[in-house]
């Protein structure tokens, strides 16, 4: 059997496949990290479980593209006359067409997992219920359109393989696609809710995370790296342009491919900044990351003098009271855990009577 035809990717097919692999590798190594960082100390929770099933679907979002660069994505229609047969272009034409719904069946599923860890993990951090609601409509619509998304692809053409195959098309074929550009019409919409999860996914858990009772060094650094979800709003946005290029035959692919690689950073970097507040263990071994102590921050000034002073006081009876107070009074200490939302006060009053006398 010979082997199929293939495009060399270049320009921006050539770029889609360099992103799709780095986001791709990233996300694969970052959510490792994050597995071994909780199964380490025995925290692994639904959010985890839930990133895990987002990161299966967009592998193989990335599977599908890196094989659609190759059967012609990224590339104008003359790419796939050139140097080809016409049984070959014919055949590159499928293809790419077939690895692009493959591709939009995963990307779809990806999204709604992937913002269904972050918002469950925020869960444990806050009672609020303007947060708790919040993210409960982020998750719920979420997964509302990706199921309205998906139902719309897989009834658009019958048989379905006919979505990608003109030759099971009338009137070559007894097989039918919707003509009325119903996908289109859904896709702005699915676009538009994902542009308003997005951001929500972005904007709340800073809200959140500036609520909690820890140090402010800590703050800064968690909403630095959530804030890497801002980027993935950004992409969507971005992406909403090319949609229009779904009802337009002309250069489609080359076209589609840029919806096709904002798709890829939407995704991506939204499993990377997901996962990296988990790695908290390992990253505050970075300087600029956080400090010596493992979880427990103070808040306040330092009240414990560098000299403990002994007090004596003498009574008539002969008897000597030396007094010894260690510390401030009320020492708060706060500590976050990746186990519980609750946030620990301890608080300590220390303070050594001790009593000497002549012995009778």
């Amino acid at each position: 059997m010979a082997p199929l035809p293939t495009i060399e990717p270049v320009g921006l097919a050539a770029a889609t496949l360099a992103v799709t692999v780095v986001l791709g590798t990233l996300s694969i190594i970052t959510f490792a990290l994050r597995i071994y960082v909780r199964a380490s100390i025995k925290a692994l929770a639904l959010d985890d479980y839930l990133m895990a099933i987002g990161l299966l679907f967009f592998v193989a979002c990335c599977t599908f593209t890196s094989m659609d660069v190759y059967s012609g994505l990224g590339h104008h229609d003359a790419a796939f006359a050139t140097g080809f047969s016409k049984s070959d272009s014919y055949v590159l034409t499928v293809s790419a067409a077939k690895w692009l719904v493959f591709f939009q069946i995963t990307y779809a599923w990806s999204l709604p997992f992937i913002k269904s860890s972050i918002c469950w993990a925020l869960l444990r951090f806050t009672t609020a219920r303007r947060y708790v609601y919040s993210l409960w409509a982020v998750m719920i619509f979420s997964v509302g359109i990706t199921f309205v998304g998906f139902v719309a692809v897989m009834v658009n053409c019958t048989p379905f393989a006919a979505s990608w195959d003109p030759s099971l098309r009338a009137p070559v074929g007894t097989g039918h696609c919707d003509a009325s550009g119903r996908i289109s019409q859904i896709s702005y919409v699915i676009s538009a809710i994902s542009v308003i999860t997005d951001w929500a996914c972005a904007i709340i858990p800073a809200f959140v995370i500036w609520g909690l009772k820890m140090s402010k060094n800590l703050k800064i650094t968690l909403m630095f790296i959530l804030a890497l979800g801002a980027l993935a709003s950004i992409s969507t946005i971005v992406r909403l342009p090319y949609l229009q290029f779904y009802n337009i035959p002309t250069d489609y692919y080359y076209n589609v491919c840029n919806i096709v690689i904002w798709s890829i950073v939407e995704c991506g970097v939204g499993i990377i900044a997901g996962s990296l507040p988990s790695l908290r263990p390992l990253l505050k071994k970075i300087p600029i990351f956080g400090s010596k102590k493992s979880y427990a921050y103070r808040s306040g000034s330092n009240d414990t003098p560098k000299q403990i002073k002994m007090q004596n006081l003498v009574n008539p009876g002969g008897r000597s009271l030396a007094s010894c107070r260690g510390g401030a009074e009320e020492s708060k200490w706060e500590r976050i855990d990746d186990n519980s939302s609750q946030q620990y006060i301890i608080m300590k009053n220390t303070q050594v009577d001790v009593e000497y006398g002549l012995s009778k």
